[in-house]
């Protein structure tokens, strides 16, 4: 049953067939109908309400990987304490700050390594980097942000409303008191989580920009210098969270247009932006 289909049926009151076990997870939730319906119909936020409806029904229906990443998300919601640093994710002579102006949020990578360690991804090199970046091009060495939590984003997106809220009130205060103006994410889930969906329930007091948007502001401003490499062919994928959830499109071919003479050639795929496949 495609979204389409499930809003008609809503639009009809037929409220058990759109809560028959297993419909509501056929949807990615990635936007692409979004774009196409020449009703402006906000079916990704129809499915996200729906299967919040599902779990306040107490309706179980099966998980990815066994449900190990909702049991995570909800142990750490219901702890006191956030997510520790390891000290081997920082560069060799990084003092994190207490606080300051700039904070980098890595979100669940380094648990996520830990879970799927059979498949060697090495997402913790993807905060290490993210980390060695910000401590580059910004004036000061950014707040790497200790005792977060999950940012709560396939809590929410499962229906499991009242864990988001909890990881969502620890985080918000988190950064709050650290004074943080500016938090900056490398995940597109997180991003969407922190800029979109955390001021709707909580009072959120700072901004939320992704790498890539910070990067290419500092690359229009001349603020950024790239080393030369070894000659490649690149392309870039959208993410649905950051591209058709949040519209940000630019700023990554921004920044791989600009390398071109470092050594890059940057090839965009078949279907991009508003048309990529999720």
């Amino acid at each position: 049953m495609k979204p389409h289909e499930m809003t008609k049926l809503a639009s009809l009151g037929v409220k058990n067939r759109i809560l028959d076990k297993g419909v509501l997870n056929y949807c990615l939730t990635c936007g692409t109908c979004q774009e196409y319906c020449p009703q402006d119909i906000d079916f990704i936020e129809f499915i996200k309400t729906a299967r919040r409806l599902l779990v306040d029904r107490v309706i179980k229906y099966e998980e990815t990987h066994h449900g190990i990443l909702t049991l995570i998300t909800e142990i750490q919601a219901q702890r006191s304490s956030g997510l520790k640093i390891s000290p081997d994710i920082l560069p060799e002579g990084f003092q994190n700050p207490e606080k300051g102006e700039f904070a980098y949020f890595f979100g669940c990578l380094p648990v996520l390594d830990v879970v799927f360690s059979n498949l060697n991804l090495n997402l913790t090199d993807i905060a290490k980097n993210g980390i060695k970046i910000l401590n580059n091009i910004l004036d000061k060495p950014p707040v790497i942000l200790d005792n977060m939590k999950c940012c709560g984003h396939d809590v929410l997106w499962k229906g499991y409303f009242d864990v988001f809220k909890q990881l969502a009130i620890h985080n918000v205060n988190e950064i709050n008191n650290r004074g943080i103006k500016t938090v900056v994410t490398t995940c597109a889930e997180c991003y969407r989580t922190l800029k979109m969906d955390y001021p709707k329930h909580v009072d959120v007091n700072f901004e939320v920009i992704h790498l890539t948007e910070l990067i290419a502001d500092r690359v229009k401003n001349n603020q950024v210098d790239f080393l030369d490499t070894p000659n490649r062919t690149v392309t870039y994928h959208d993410p649905c969270r950051l591209g058709r959830h949040m519209k940000v499109y630019s700023p990554p071919r921004e920044i791989l247009n600009s390398m071109e003479g470092h050594g890059i050639a940057f090839n965009e795929m078949q279907r991009t932006r508003e048309r990529y496949t999720c």
